[in-house]
């Protein structure tokens, strides 16, 4: 059994019981912390498993993922299927893969290509509201692209990046959004779009911003502590 860290609390699950145990989950934000699989970077960065523990974990978590969910209708407003979760969910997914922690699966690339799909369809552009969640979902968009070589998506995240890009952040480096929280999410994203993007240019000077505007945000909370 390992420790699992979701949105607001641990538990401590084996790889076979992680996804029945997380369906009944009484908050909304735990259920899809678990089915974003974000709670591997954590498991990852935890020096007191083995990395042999953490891999065999990981693998059997989503093995069991894609035989429990992996075929189940998508739908936007199933909690583990909304843009959100599944642009997590690929990222990560592309992560492990690139970092030898899961081998390509062609099965599981398949349903996660039909995700990716579903998600490009789904955007979240809403009428008369900007949602900080179309950030992320071109974000996974780029990443899962490149690691499909799908020119046809990359061309699509490259119509529509600037144009947001441009409406959500300030000449300063600041979110429109103005949350010091959000702050820090959105940079990060930012940083990811950047190093996986192959029109850098664009983005130098906005990364430097951006981190500029972090480092404001962080100079502010030393004051108050």
């Amino acid at each position: 059994n390992l420790n699992i860290n979701l949105a607001s609390f641990k538990i401590i699950k084996d790889s076979f019981n992680l996804w029945p145990s997380a369906d009944k989950f009484k908050d909304i934000e735990d259920v899809v912390s678990a089915h974003r699989w974000i709670w591997v970077y954590q498991l990852l960065d935890e020096k007191k498993i083995s990395l042999r523990q953490k891999k065999i974990f990981i693998n059997e978590s989503i093995n069991n993922w894609f035989y429990l969910y992996g075929t189940k209708k998508l739908s936007k407003f199933d909690p583990i299927f909304e843009p959100y979760t599944i642009s997590e969910r690929l990222v990560v997914y592309v992560f492990l893969v690139k970092m030898g922690f899961v081998k390509k699966n062609i099965i599981h690339l398949n349903l996660l290509k039909k995700q990716f799909i579903f998600l490009k369809e789904n955007i979240e552009f809403f009428y008369k509201k900007d949602s900080n969640h179309v950030l992320n979902n071109l974000r996974s968009i780029l990443i899962f692209a490149k690691f499909i070589d799908s020119r046809v998506h990359l061309n699509f995240f490259s119509e529509i990046f600037k144009d947001i890009c441009n409406k959500y952040l300030d000449n300063f480096g600041f979110f429109i959004f103005g949350s010091s929280h959000y702050q820090f999410i959105f940079s990060r994203w930012i940083i990811d779009i950047f190093i996986n993007n192959i029109e850098t240019k664009f983005l130098s000077t906005k990364v430097l911003n951006i981190l500029s505007a972090c480092k404001f945000f962080e100079n502010e909370f030393n004051k108050k502590t």
